[in-house]
This record gives structure tokens, sequence and C-alpha cells, in this order.
């Protein structure tokens, strides 16, 4: 048994974040593109943070210009999902997309979290 997470997917997405988010301006982005491939994705979470990764890979290498009608439409069809159940991938879409357009994106399952805090809020003794 493996002391370690690094070969899991939980490593490779840990090492991918660390590499992204790398403040002197050297991201490696055929490191995190190689890296990125080696993951197999076991569920819809992993499976969108690859997705997520992949687009902000090319974006980061090539400019936000360089994002394809394709790309957005698959950012739009992530960031339009509930990220209580498909992940923090749905917020890093929405970022994304944040800087190409103006559009916000809520779920449904953001919508009726938010409807009860407001409600639970205004019953609150004053």
């Amino acid at each position: 048994m493996r002391g370690s997470i690094s070969g899991s997917n939980t490593g490779l997405l840990h090492s991918i974040f660390q590499a992204l988010s790398d403040t002197t301006g050297n991201i490696d982005t055929s490191a995190i593109s190689s890296t990125n491939l080696n993951l197999i994705s076991q569920n819809v979470i992993e499976l969108h943070y690859k997705t997520v990764i992949e687009i902000y890979n090319c974006m980061i290498g090539y400019g936000i210009q360089s994002l394809t009608p394709e790309q957005i439409g698959v950012l739009q069809s992530i960031a339009m999902l509930c990220p209580y159940t498909d992940g923090n991938a749905v917020y890093s879409a929405r970022t994304i997309l944040s800087l190409i357009n103006n559009e916000t994106y809520i779920n449904e399952c953001e919508a009726s979290k938010q409807d009860n805090s407001i409600t639970e809020k205004s019953l609150k003794p004053t």
C-alpha cells in the first residue's frame, strides 16, 4: 500500500492546482496538460475538473481570445450545473466565462438554497 496520494486522482488534481497557482508567472502548461491527460475520471466531479483544466490551460498558453465556440459552449454547460453535486469546477467555469461575458450562472439548486437562507434570516428574532 502506498503512503502517498500522489498517483491518485486527488494527488494529480492537487499537483495541477499547485502548478496553476504559481505566482511567479512561470506556469508550465505542458506539464499541466500531461498531468491532466493522466487523470482518469472516476466520477462526474473529476470529469468536470479535467474538462475545465484542459480549457483553462489552453487559455493560459494561447490567451483568452483562443477559446473556441465549442470550448465556450462546454464551459457554459458546466457553469449551469449545480456546484453542490457537480463540484467546484462549476465555479471555475463560471469564473472563466466572466472574463468574456457578463452572464450570471445560477443553478436552481443554488436558488433554492439562497431562498432558504433568506427565509431563515427573516425568521430569526431581531
